[in-house]
């Protein structure tokens, strides 16, 4: 037997009721103890196990193991082939496993796709995956040899669809990207660059990088620049440490806002419709101390021609017994049911007041001044998760509750134990002591899918 680990025990077994008035059934797995993580193929009933022996102290994982493919419908191993961790990689998508390593060519690096039935291997192609867009079938990939060729192949296939030149070497393209439509990829790095992924034309406009370090607030940012980007479907709003600025979908400059000649730090941008917000952190704080000298401010503008409405400077102090010692904005959209237990609605959908995250953890609605207007408990405070076609799974921050949302909002269902929950493909994944028990989406809903 080629197998250098334990046999997994696959059985099925019933699940405790997810809602109060129903149960569902799903496969039960024995988690082996080389288990490194798993993923589970999108519109297969297929589950990729990565399996890495731990050291003889027990204590760090091995560089070598292998990764599994099992049948989720009848528990049996479909096939297994060796792996090392530390130069190779491997990922489950709907069009089967890609791998990228060195152990299955003489090239240098190589990307391979295998078939997730059998494990025969489809083609080989000499290039390293920068980008995976498995809903179109595309990725995007630099040539071992001459890594400024950017070229897009068919992830079913292998089959190449372009080639370009993309100007800089493959280590400084991706430092981020963003999907704004199926066939326009927005990337980061010493420039903002707009790929057609059909063709492979794209468009440049240059910003400026932003100082190292840590800000005030800690802003969650795409790439390495300075702010994250919005995008209504017509025009991008985005930020670097000297100006603001709006462009239309082939990166030409609608209108630009410099800031004041101290360049500030990393900005957050929110987009109410008739108001773009944007909370700057100031001053860029690194191990060295304080660096630069900006102060952070709170400014909105109007989103079609940047005329500025307001700004307001923040205090360069506050309560640190009550915030902390370095304040952290709420970086992506939250939830609270506390108006309609039945139904989520946005904690903060725009205006003058703030979601910020104190030392305890828990969120807090303030003003330019950071004086307190609202305080939600953890608890009562929800993000989403994870998504499965027009359903929406919400978890509090707390991880205490989770629940299952539809395109309108509404609850249509909770998860016992969230923590213990993962969605992974079209299954819910639940951590039982030590079984992993695999539970199809549409189980889930039941009557509230039909």
């Amino acid at each position: 037997m080629k197998h250098r680990f334990a046999f997994l025990l696959l059985t099925l077994c019933l699940l405790s009721p997810l809602y109060a008035e129903e149960g569902a059934e799903g496969l039960c797995m024995d988690i082996p103890e080389t288990l490194y993580s798993y993923e589970v193929l999108s519109g297969q009933s297929r589950v990729l196990l990565k399996l890495r022996p731990f050291d003889k102290d027990g204590e760090k994982r091995k560089k070598k193991g292998s990764f599994r493919v099992v049948d989720l419908s009848t528990g049996k191993t479909c096939w297994e082939k060796d792996i090392d961790f530390s130069t190779d990689s491997v990922k489950a998508l709907k069009q089967g496993i890609l791998y990228v390593g060195y152990a299955f060519s003489s090239y240098q690096q190589c990307t391979c796709l295998f078939d997730a039935e059998t494990g025969n291997q489809r083609y080989t192609i000499a290039a390293t995956p920068v980008y995976i867009a498995a809903e179109t079938d595309i990725m995007l990939a630099y040539d071992t040899k001459d890594n400024s060729k950017l070229t897009a192949y068919r992830i079913s296939t292998g089959r190449k669809l372009w080639e370009t030149d993309y100007g800089y070497q493959r280590d400084r393209l991706w430092e981020g990207s963003m999907l704004l439509d199926k066939n326009l990829l927005l990337t980061f790095a010493s420039d903002t660059r707009l790929i057609n992924l059909l063709t492979g034309g794209f468009t440049s406009y240059k910003l400026n990088r932003r100082a190292q370090g840590t800000s005030l607030f800690t802003a969650a940012t795409t790439a390495h620049f300075c702010s994250n980007v919005m995008d209504d479907g017509r025009l991008l709003w985005l930020s670097d440490n000297k100006r603001l600025v709006c462009l239309d979908r082939d990166l030409k400059r609608i209108w630009q806002h410099n800031y004041d000649k101290n360049p500030p730090s990393t900005s957050l941008l929110y987009n109410s419709g008739d108001t773009l917000y944007v909370l700057n952190g100031g001053f860029i704080y690194s191990k060295e101390g304080k660096k630069g000298e900006g102060r952070a401010f709170y400014a909105a503008y109007n989103p079609q021609n940047g005329h500025q409405l307001f700004c307001d400077l923040l205090p360069e102090a506050w309560n640190k017994k009550e915030w902390g010692e370095v304040l952290q904005f709420a970086t992506e959209p939250l939830y609270t049911n506390h108006r309609n237990p039945q139904q989520m609605t946005l904690l903060w959908g725009g205006g003058h007041a703030w979601p910020l995250v104190d030392a305890k953890g828990n969120v807090v609605l303030a003003d330019a001044m950071l004086t307190p207007m609202a305080t939600f408990t953890r608890n009562q405070v929800y993000h989403k998760v994870a998504s499965y076609r027009h359903y929406a799974i919400m978890a509090s921050l707390d991880g205490t509750e989770c629940c299952i949302v539809d395109n309108t909002s509404m609850i249509v269902g909770r998860l016992d134990a969230p923590q213990t929950w993962v969605l992974a493909g079209d299954y819910i994944v639940k951590k039982n002591n030590n079984h992993l028990i695999f539970i199809p989406f549409q189980t889930v809903l039941g009557k509230k899918e039909r």
